[in-house]
């Protein structure tokens, strides 16, 4: 007589329903004591299912570590933020053509303010130099009175670096956000692949210890998969 066909299907199953299969199988194997016992001779006793288990809350933590990442929240991130990202540096960019005219014959003022430094060619960075330019402006009254004199109020120019310092906040907190959302991916793959692995080896197990013991196999959802019958062969036939 053939031995049985044995499948746990579990490796077939999608993320979430993996890690609810194996929660319940090792609870259940944990709170009967004959499958206790007979997994106990094969090596896999009390301490090593409650390892199986805090692989799953590791698991289950991940996730949900990869839903929610943990990033600061801030009042100053925009609810649209690569429109609010265009219309500072916009912003900036005209603050750059106004000084750059405002301090044309200046060049000790133009070395001050970085105005003849190669502009980044991220956003990102191009949002820190315009802030500084912006700030820098703001810290000596006579830089502000020139600007005035090109057609930029002081007031205008307290608006464009309060929006260059938002925007500047927001980018880096969305910068952080994808940051951390890959770390949690890569969190959350890593512990699925040493649960994955673990009940793989758990399911060798108790697909030896077990397996004359329908009950116990059904309690851990392995199920008993019938074989095809065998075609008849010529001879077989023939005789």
């Amino acid at each position: 007589m053939m031995n049985p066909i044995l499948s746990s299907d579990y490796r077939r199953k999608p993320v979430a329903a993996r890690l609810e299969q194996a929660r319940r199988v090792l609870t259940a194997a944990l709170g009967n004591p004959r499958i206790r016992r007979a997994l106990h001779e094969f090596g896999y006793g009390r301490t090593l299912l409650k390892e199986g288990l805090a692989l799953v809350d590791q698991a289950e933590a991940s996730r949900g570590t990869r839903a929610n990442p943990e990033v600061p929240a801030s009042p100053e991130v925009p609810a649209s933020p690569d429109v609010a990202l265009s219309a500072r540096l916009r912003d900036g960019q005209a603050l750059v053509r106004v000084a750059r005219k405002a301090f044309a014959r200046d060049r000790a003022a133009r070395a001050h303010l970085e105005l003849d430094v190669p502009f980044p060619s991220t956003p990102f960075l191009s949002l820190q130099v315009l802030e500084r330019l912006a700030h820098t402006l703001l810290l000596e009254a006579d830089l502000v009175e020139r600007m005035e004199a090109c057609g930029l109020p002081r007031e205008r120019l307290t608006t464009i670096a309060r929006g260059l310092s938002s925007a500047r906040a927001a980018a880096y907190l969305r910068h952080l956000e994808l940051e951390l959302g890959q770390q949690a991916a890569s969190e959350a793959r890593r512990t699925l692949a040493a649960l994955d692995a673990w009940m793989s080896d758990f399911y060798r197990v108790v697909k030896v210890a077990l397996r004359d013991a329908p009950s116990a196999l059904a309690l851990l959802e392995v199920r008993v998969v019938d074989r095809a019958p065998r075609p008849m062969s010529s001879i077989d036939k023939k005789s």
